[in-house]
């Protein structure tokens, strides 16, 4: 088993924590600049947090509960800040609260609560258009200025739908068969085809919509999830939901591995049973990295690089995350129904005589 390391670690790291994002060194981990988000409203934290930190062309887009802002990842400088205007009933209702921001070309979606979704212009932070409801809930993701939501009808059937970022309208639309259970994630989208998770698989043209494959799996309680793409081929993992009595194992036949051709849609092969697909640990393809369910990863080499500690359940926090070309980050939503979450951040040995960004009495992690 190959696993690489992130060798571009002395980039500055870019974290958003109680509101506020901070650019720190990556050669120290000290503090560059900080900026504060402001709301647009009280945000109710009993329910929940969130906060959503993506730099993209060395802008920082930072997302919160009732406000968007687009800073100069040089100098943190804003350059342009969205606020959602709503009224004491919406309030009320929980309407209009930022759940979920997605960048593309030149355009950010915005999901709200209730799967309301608008549009802003990547460069003022203009609204272009906010009529798209999904009442019914979806799972989001973006290609080519295109916006691709997967719901479930008001007859509860499966549809994928292809949306026109500029206008809002729709291009085309997919209706799944219903024969197995349905991926809970976004479309995969790559090289102008549309993969779309569960059971069964499909693949998609992205302009036409156009059915081009699809694989089944005969146990319809078990779906393909986890799609990656490398070297023409299409990975996947299976997984399914499941029902247990405390105390009952999870079946390892339901993870698997599998390869198609991604042209074809042929299978190339599968993996023993009890094997997922680890994503985001990826060596250009020489090999595929796979975690045994309910066992833990081995042969990691060299020093200890991440620091996982408890999170105070009202701290809205934004964690980094490592890409091949750009750096990324994924947003954390603390629920106060939970007594402690999990804070992950980077540890490097030369920042050891730093200072912590984050205070013990919080209960947060330390770098030592």
């Amino acid at each position: 088993m190959t696993q690489t390391v992130p060798q571009e670690m002395s980039k500055d790291v870019y974290i958003g924590y109680k509101d506020v994002v901070y650019k720190l060194s990556g050669r120290d981990g000290s503090v560059i600049w900080q900026h504060p988000l402001k709301q647009a409203y009280k945000a109710d934290r009993l329910i929940g947090s969130y906060m959503q930190v993506e730099v993209v062309d060395d802008v920082v887009y930072a997302a919160i509960e009732y406000g968007i802002y687009a800073l100069r990842g040089s100098d943190g400088k804003e350059i342009w800040h969205y606020r959602p205007t709503l009224t004491p009933a919406e309030l009320a209702q929980d309407l209009g609260r930022i759940v979920e921001i997605f960048i593309d070309k030149s355009l950010m979606y915005v999901n709200y609560t209730r799967a309301d979704v608008a549009a802003l212009d990547l460069r003022n932070g203009s609204q272009k258009w906010s009529h798209l409801k999904f009442p019914n809930g979806g799972s989001f993701s973006v290609s080519n200025d295109t916006l691709y939501v997967s719901e479930f009808s008001t007859k509860g059937l499966p549809i994928l739908h292809a949306i026109d970022g500029a206008t809002g309208t729709e291009r085309w639309h997919f209706e799944r068969e219903m024969w197995g259970n349905t991926s809970l994630s976004g479309a995969y989208v790559v090289d102008g085809v549309v993969y779309s998770g569960g059971n069964p698989l499909y693949a998609l043209n992205a302009r036409t919509g156009k059915k081009l494959w699809e694989q089944r799996l005969p146990d319809r309680s078990i779906y393909f999830d986890q799609l990656r793409l490398l070297n023409g081929v299409l990975y996947s993992s299976t997984s399914a939901i499941l029902a247990l009595v405390g105390g009952q194992e999870i079946p390892p036949d339901i993870y698997r591995v599998y390869a198609f051709d991604a042209k074809t849609g042929k299978q190339l092969w599968h993996s023993s049973p009890g094997y997922y697909f680890l994503d985001e640990l990826v060596d250009g393809g020489k090999s595929i990295p796979c975690k045994r369910s309910m066992q833990k990863m081995v042969g990691c080499a060299g020093r200890s690089r991440w620091l996982r500690g408890p999170v105070s359940p009202l701290d809205s926090v934004s964690l980094p995350r490592y890409m091949p070309t750009r750096i990324n980050f994924i947003s954390s939503t603390v629920s106060n129904h939970t007594s402690s979450g999990c804070l992950t951040c980077i540890l490097e040995s030369n920042w050891r005589n730093t200072p912590s960004l984050f205070p013990r009495k919080k209960g947060l992690a330390q770098a030592c």
